[in-house]
């Protein structure tokens, strides 16, 4: 079978780092490819046995490929029409916003007034997502990574999708090894670990955790925080406030290299395939959730095990993650006094549910995909609507940007 992972990124992302995995496993099997930038970050890092393609010379795949791609609106991949028609798509939504029919990220002020106002006009724009998501499901090639993304999509474009559309993230691709548990007992210092993008929808949990672990007085507290992003001033100011947490700030380290990190930790605070990273070696991960508003209630941190559906986060939308007092004393008090129980539930749930075992499953899925390009062309799915087209223009973000896709 001939595989093309498709994610043009120019720098580190979840996605990025899931499709570099697969691609090493499925490698030993199948014909792998990999697409992005001459310059983004698959293509400085691909496994043995693949191949490069540039996003951009798609007509370079043999024939009767099949294309993992990240879910979006067809109308934002360049040079779809180069792909030979007889290549078949594969979508797999890995954010909860992918199919989002709304124009921009949530903002607050006159901002989002504005982009309030200019998707008052989106209902083509929704109607053709719609349609597209109706005619992958129709043809069994597009899954979703957790119950969040299925019911957030359900919701978002007025759908009812079938539960046996899931298909979860992997961290480990071979048979996982745990690390010895690092118990907290007799430990001057509980030690814990972010990992994962400084910016964005990450930040205000981000923001949050800081300011409850610099509230916690029972024990000191050092805080690793691993990555980068656009708001690492804002992190970096609100670091430089704290009193009594003491932190490390380290830039991206190779994916492969997490675990001589993670192995002297306590407790992991990350989310998506970070939360994996720890959980799946056995460090006792809280999985977070993420908002793109300030958290001014109480957020309830939960452990990764206690997630159902495979979910890896969720919006911080409801009363389910908010309540009027901190729970963090919880967490803590359940490391503090039994931690190798905590340790072994990370460890089983990602064995179980995000491990290899799911990578077996994937061939067969694609091969169920029968949704070809020529069926997509044929459909005008890649041609957006004249609203979209105009709002593009107006903004100047009708060509094709620096992360190898049309940003409307």
């Amino acid at each position: 079978m001939n595989i093309a992972f498709y994610s043009p990124y120019p720098t580190i992302s979840g996605v990025s780092i899931l499709f570099l995995r697969l691609a090493s496993y499925l490698s030993q099997t199948h014909n792998i490819f990999i697409m992005d930038l001459n310059d983004g970050y698959m293509h400085d890092k691909i496994p043995l046995n693949c191949k490069f393609i540039p996003y951009n010379s798609p007509e370079m795949l043999p024939p009767d490929t099949i294309l993992v791609a990240q879910s979006c609106a067809l109308w934002r991949i360049p040079f779809i029409d180069k792909f030979d028609k007889s290549t078949k798509f594969f979508l797999w939504n890995l954010h909860p916003d992918n199919l989002n029919p709304n124009i921009g990220e949530k903002t607050k002020g006159l901002r989002e007034v504005i982009r309030t106002s200019i998707n008052l006009l989106n209902y083509c724009r929704k109607s053709n997502l719609k349609k597209q998501t109706k005619l992958f499901i129709e043809n069994k090639a597009i899954y979703f990574m957790d119950m969040e993304n299925l019911e957030n999509t359900e919701k978002l474009l007025g759908l009812n999708i079938r539960n046996n559309l899931l298909l979860p993230i992997i961290n480990n691709i071979s048979s996982p090894e745990k690390i010895k548990n690092n118990p907290i007992s007799g430990s001057k210092v509980i030690k814990c670990i972010w990992v994962g993008r400084i910016e964005g929808f990450k930040l205000q949990i981000l923001l949050y955790t800081i300011s409850r672990l610099e509230s916690y007085k029972k024990h000191k507290i050092h805080l690793t925080l691993v990555g980068r992003g656009k708001d690492q001033k804002i992190v970096n100011s609100h670091l430089s406030k704290c009193r009594n947490l003491t932190y490390t700030c380290i830039d991206n380290i190779p994916f492969n290299e997490l675990n001589s990190i993670f192995k002297d930790k306590h407790l992991a605070f990350s989310m998506g395939t970070s939360a994996l990273d720890s959980a799946s070696i056995g460090v006792p991960t809280v999985c977070l959730d993420y908002s793109y508003s300030e958290i001014k209630k109480y957020y309830q941190f939960h452990f990764l095990y206690e997630n159902t559906g495979y979910i890896v986060a969720s919006e911080i939308t409801s009363t389910k993650f908010l309540s009027n007092k901190c729970n963090l004393d919880k967490i803590f008090d359940e490391i503090i006094n039994d931690s190798e129980a905590v340790s072994e539930k990370s460890f089983n749930y990602c064995l179980n549910n995000h491990s290899y075992r799911v990578a077996d499953k994937i061939p067969d899925i694609l091969s169920n995909s029968s949704l070809t390009i020529d069926k997509i062309l044929e459909n005008r799915l890649s041609n957006a609507d004249i609203i979209t087209k105009l709002i593009a223009k107006i903004f100047n973000r009708n060509k094709v940007d620096a992360t190898g896709f049309i940003l409307f």
